[in-house]
């Protein structure tokens, strides 16, 4: 098979920040080879126009963290559809990187890590506690028409989130709501509620919930 030369042809710019340097894309196949010799393996996708991804822009930056090493990815954007983080070329394909190799990314300073077979956005990192957001995609059926019974419109797609707190290799799944976070915190609900009290936070609010589950793992950690 013979080689695609696409090194001044694609919108994704890769750079290790190590080097400080914009490194070129030599070759896509079933991989992109920078010419500094990096591989990112993964393929070469058509857009899928029904799929939902985490921003409507693929005016991106990224970050793709790599056997250790830091890259910085312009033309990101992570599928939410389909779990996968992908890069835009300028050819009009995608290329969809290996989750294999990419564990951990950030797009517009939202972390991602690799949790089981999925990526988490990363809301709270305490020692080797967590706590993530999973993004789905959840379908909404046409309205049901009230003579006949018949569907009016199509039906629609949309994001919907689910919260958990990972503790060593424990995971547990919360709801946005007073009684599911006091179940985390049992030996500490009273720190808990007085700390909700005196900041005046809600436990309906993700932003707050943030500052609610770093306080308490911060002082599980001192704790321990």
């Amino acid at each position: 098979m013979k080689k695609i030369i696409l090194t001044l042809v694609l919108s994704c710019l890769v750079v290790v920040t190590a080097m400080s340097q914009a490194l070129t894309i030599q070759s896509v196949e079933t991989k992109l080879i920078t010419n500094q010799g990096f591989e990112f393996f993964g393929r070469v996708v058509e857009k899928e126009k029904n799929d939902i991804y985490l921003n409507p822009s693929w005016n991106n930056k990224g970050e793709l963290f790599v056997d250790g090493n830091k890259h910085i990815i312009r033309n990101i954007n992570f599928n939410i559809s389909r779990n996968e983080v992908s890069c835009r070329l300028k050819n009009g394909k995608y290329f969809v990187f290996s989750s294999v190799d990419v564990r951990e990314f950030s797009i517009n300073n939202k972390n991602f890590k690799k949790n089981g077979r999925s990526y988490y956005e990363v809301l709270v990192e305490e020692d080797n506690s967590y706590f993530y957001k999973r993004y789905d995609v959840r379908y909404h059926e046409g309205v049901t028409h009230r003579i006949g019974g018949g569907t009016v419109g199509s039906g629609r797609m949309s994001t919907s989130f689910a919260y958990l707190i990972k503790k060593g290799n424990e995971s547990k799944t919360i709801e946005l709501n007073k009684k599911s976070v006091l179940s985390l915190f049992e030996d500490q609900q009273e720190e808990l509620k007085r700390f909700v009290k005196e900041k005046d936070l809600s436990y309906k609010k993700e932003k707050d919930l943030i500052t609610i589950i770093s306080h308490m793992l911060k002082l599980e950690s001192k704790l321990s």
